[in-house]
Protein backbone atom coordinates (compact mmCIF):
# COMPACT_ATOMS: atom_id res chain seq x y z
CA UNK A 1 0.00 0.00 0.00
CA UNK A 2 1.46 3.46 -1.02
CA UNK A 3 0.97 7.08 0.03
CA UNK A 4 2.61 9.74 -1.38
CA UNK A 5 3.73 13.22 -0.07
CA UNK A 6 4.21 15.81 -2.90
CA UNK A 7 6.09 18.84 -2.65
CA UNK A 8 6.84 21.47 -4.90
CA UNK A 9 9.40 24.08 -4.67
CA UNK A 10 8.18 27.41 -4.16
CA UNK A 11 5.35 26.27 -2.02
CA UNK A 12 5.64 22.65 -0.43
CA UNK A 13 2.11 20.57 -1.01
CA UNK A 14 2.19 17.95 1.64
CA UNK A 15 0.01 15.33 0.30
CA UNK A 16 -0.59 12.27 2.21
CA UNK A 17 -2.95 10.45 -0.17
CA UNK A 18 -5.55 8.51 2.21
CA UNK A 19 -6.04 4.63 1.95
CA UNK A 20 -5.09 2.95 5.50
CA UNK A 21 -8.09 2.51 7.59
CA UNK A 22 -5.97 4.70 10.53
CA UNK A 23 -4.35 7.83 10.11
CA UNK A 24 -0.92 8.31 10.37
CA UNK A 25 0.63 11.67 12.14
CA UNK A 26 3.54 12.89 10.45
CA UNK A 27 5.93 15.51 13.18
CA UNK A 28 8.76 17.14 10.61
CA UNK A 29 11.10 18.17 13.40
CA UNK A 30 13.94 19.47 11.46
CA UNK A 31 14.25 21.60 8.12
CA UNK A 32 18.15 22.21 6.79
CA UNK A 33 18.81 23.79 3.43
CA UNK A 34 22.32 24.61 1.72
CA UNK A 35 23.53 25.32 -1.58
CA UNK A 36 26.32 23.30 -3.29
CA UNK A 37 28.14 22.68 -5.64
CA UNK A 38 27.64 26.47 -7.32
CA UNK A 39 29.37 27.70 -10.66
CA UNK A 40 30.46 30.88 -11.65
CA UNK A 41 31.38 32.29 -15.17
CA UNK A 42 35.23 31.94 -13.84
CA UNK A 43 34.47 28.68 -12.56
CA UNK A 44 35.06 29.77 -9.53
CA UNK A 45 32.55 28.68 -6.70
CA UNK A 46 30.35 31.26 -4.71
CA UNK A 47 31.36 32.39 -1.09
CA UNK A 48 28.76 30.77 1.41
CA UNK A 49 28.87 27.60 -0.51
CA UNK A 50 27.38 24.61 1.72
CA UNK A 51 25.57 27.38 3.86
CA UNK A 52 22.40 28.48 3.49
CA UNK A 53 23.41 31.90 2.18
CA UNK A 54 25.73 32.36 -1.14
CA UNK A 55 26.85 35.42 -2.32
CA UNK A 56 28.74 36.52 -5.39
CA UNK A 57 29.79 39.15 -8.11
CA UNK A 58 32.34 42.08 -7.74
CA UNK A 59 31.37 45.24 -5.87
CA UNK A 60 32.55 48.58 -5.83
CA UNK A 61 31.67 52.26 -4.07
CA UNK A 62 28.64 52.90 -6.66
CA UNK A 63 27.34 49.05 -6.27
CA UNK A 64 28.59 47.97 -2.73
CA UNK A 65 26.07 44.79 -2.67
CA UNK A 66 26.34 41.10 -3.85
CA UNK A 67 23.60 39.11 -5.26
CA UNK A 68 22.66 36.28 -4.06
CA UNK A 69 20.41 33.39 -2.68
CA UNK A 70 18.78 32.52 0.62
CA UNK A 71 17.36 29.82 2.35
CA UNK A 72 15.02 30.29 5.47
CA UNK A 73 14.25 27.28 6.77
CA UNK A 74 10.70 27.06 8.17
CA UNK A 75 10.50 26.83 11.94
CA UNK A 76 9.76 23.23 13.49
CA UNK A 77 8.17 21.27 14.91
CA UNK A 78 5.60 20.79 12.30
CA UNK A 79 2.95 18.07 13.33
CA UNK A 80 1.28 16.84 9.94
CA UNK A 81 -1.97 14.81 8.79
CA UNK A 82 -2.74 13.38 5.59
CA UNK A 83 -3.20 15.53 2.70
CA UNK A 84 -1.52 18.72 4.62
CA UNK A 85 -0.12 21.22 3.04
CA UNK A 86 3.03 22.86 4.63
CA UNK A 87 5.87 24.76 3.76
CA UNK A 88 9.61 24.34 4.09
CA UNK A 89 11.03 27.82 4.37
CA UNK A 90 11.32 30.47 2.16
CA UNK A 91 13.92 31.20 -1.15
CA UNK A 92 14.94 34.53 -1.75
CA UNK A 93 17.13 35.78 -4.58
CA UNK A 94 18.60 39.21 -4.59
CA UNK A 95 19.78 40.46 -7.52
CA UNK A 96 22.02 43.79 -7.61
CA UNK A 97 23.99 44.95 -10.10
CA UNK A 98 27.28 43.32 -10.11
CA UNK A 99 30.28 42.86 -12.07
CA UNK A 100 31.74 39.34 -13.06
CA UNK A 101 32.15 36.52 -11.88
CA UNK A 102 28.07 35.85 -11.88
CA UNK A 103 26.46 32.49 -10.69
CA UNK A 104 25.98 30.48 -13.69
CA UNK A 105 24.13 27.32 -11.33
CA UNK A 106 23.92 25.50 -7.64
CA UNK A 107 22.07 22.81 -6.31
CA UNK A 108 19.74 23.57 -3.36
CA UNK A 109 20.17 20.50 -1.15
CA UNK A 110 17.13 20.15 1.48
CA UNK A 111 17.00 17.21 4.57
CA UNK A 112 13.55 16.71 6.16
CA UNK A 113 14.06 14.89 9.33
CA UNK A 114 10.69 13.38 11.81
CA UNK A 115 8.90 10.48 12.80
CA UNK A 116 5.80 8.94 11.76
CA UNK A 117 3.95 7.46 14.53
CA UNK A 118 7.25 7.19 16.23
CA UNK A 119 9.15 5.59 13.16
CA UNK A 120 12.33 7.97 12.21
CA UNK A 121 12.77 9.34 8.85
CA UNK A 122 14.81 11.45 7.18
CA UNK A 123 14.46 12.76 2.98
CA UNK A 124 16.96 14.12 1.29
CA UNK A 125 16.31 16.04 -2.15
CA UNK A 126 18.53 18.18 -4.79
CA UNK A 127 17.15 20.60 -6.32
CA UNK A 128 19.40 22.03 -9.38
CA UNK A 129 18.83 25.59 -10.37
CA UNK A 130 20.36 27.50 -13.09
CA UNK A 131 20.70 30.81 -13.11
CA UNK A 132 20.95 34.18 -15.50
CA UNK A 133 22.52 37.02 -15.10
CA UNK A 134 21.65 39.46 -17.92
CA UNK A 135 23.50 42.51 -18.55
CA UNK A 136 21.93 45.16 -17.07
CA UNK A 137 21.69 47.79 -20.20
CA UNK A 138 21.61 45.49 -22.78
CA UNK A 139 19.00 46.92 -25.30
CA UNK A 140 16.63 44.95 -25.93
CA UNK A 141 17.02 42.90 -22.97
CA UNK A 142 18.01 39.49 -22.70
CA UNK A 143 15.24 38.24 -21.38
CA UNK A 144 12.09 38.75 -24.33
CA UNK A 145 9.32 40.85 -22.56
CA UNK A 146 10.85 42.60 -20.58
CA UNK A 147 12.84 46.08 -20.07
CA UNK A 148 15.59 47.88 -18.77
CA UNK A 149 17.04 47.80 -16.32
CA UNK A 150 17.36 44.03 -17.32
CA UNK A 151 15.66 41.38 -14.64
CA UNK A 152 17.93 38.05 -14.14
CA UNK A 153 15.98 34.92 -14.41
CA UNK A 154 15.91 31.57 -12.04
CA UNK A 155 15.09 28.35 -14.02
CA UNK A 156 14.43 24.86 -11.68
CA UNK A 157 16.45 22.28 -13.54
CA UNK A 158 15.39 18.22 -12.64
CA UNK A 159 14.87 17.11 -9.42
CA UNK A 160 17.21 14.54 -8.31
CA UNK A 161 15.89 11.64 -5.75
CA UNK A 162 12.45 12.81 -5.79
CA UNK A 163 10.63 9.45 -4.60
CA UNK A 164 11.65 8.40 -0.87
CA UNK A 165 9.34 6.30 1.23
CA UNK A 166 9.01 5.46 5.12
CA UNK A 167 7.29 2.12 6.06
CA UNK A 168 5.44 2.48 9.10
CA UNK A 169 3.11 -0.72 10.65
CA UNK A 170 3.87 -2.56 6.87
CA UNK A 171 2.17 0.46 4.81
CA UNK A 172 4.73 2.34 2.57
CA UNK A 173 4.21 6.16 2.96
CA UNK A 174 6.25 7.77 -0.56
CA UNK A 175 8.08 11.69 -0.36
CA UNK A 176 7.07 12.72 -4.23
CA UNK A 177 8.78 16.34 -5.55
CA UNK A 178 6.17 17.23 -7.93
CA UNK A 179 7.19 20.52 -9.10
CA UNK A 180 7.88 24.26 -8.29
CA UNK A 181 5.32 26.93 -7.18
CA UNK A 182 5.79 30.52 -6.50
CA UNK A 183 2.85 31.38 -5.51
CA UNK A 184 1.67 30.80 -1.66
CA UNK A 185 -2.42 31.42 -2.67
CA UNK A 186 -2.47 28.87 -5.18
CA UNK A 187 -0.34 25.69 -4.59
CA UNK A 188 -0.85 24.13 -7.85
CA UNK A 189 0.46 26.72 -9.95
CA UNK A 190 4.00 24.81 -10.87
CA UNK A 191 6.82 27.04 -12.63
CA UNK A 192 9.90 26.43 -14.00
CA UNK A 193 11.43 29.88 -13.31
CA UNK A 194 10.69 33.05 -12.56
CA UNK A 195 12.53 36.87 -12.86
CA UNK A 196 14.24 39.31 -10.44
CA UNK A 197 14.19 42.55 -11.23
CA UNK A 198 17.25 44.45 -10.68
CA UNK A 199 18.04 46.13 -7.53
CA UNK A 200 15.15 44.12 -5.81
CA UNK A 201 14.46 40.76 -3.49
CA UNK A 202 12.37 38.59 -4.79
CA UNK A 203 10.65 35.49 -2.42
CA UNK A 204 9.83 32.05 -2.78
CA UNK A 205 8.07 29.19 -0.30
CA UNK A 206 9.91 26.29 -0.55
Amino acid sequence: MNHSLKLGLGVVAASFLATAAQAVTFSVTDIDGVWDNTVLSDTTTASGETTSSIRWGGTNAQFPTQSGYDFIAEATPLTLQENDLFILGTFNHLNFPVFRPSLESTDLEVEIAGDADGVGFTFNSVFNIDHFETPNRANPCALPGTVLPCPDQVSFGNIEDSSQTVSVGGVDYTLQVVGFVLDPMNITSFAQEFVTLEGQENEAYI
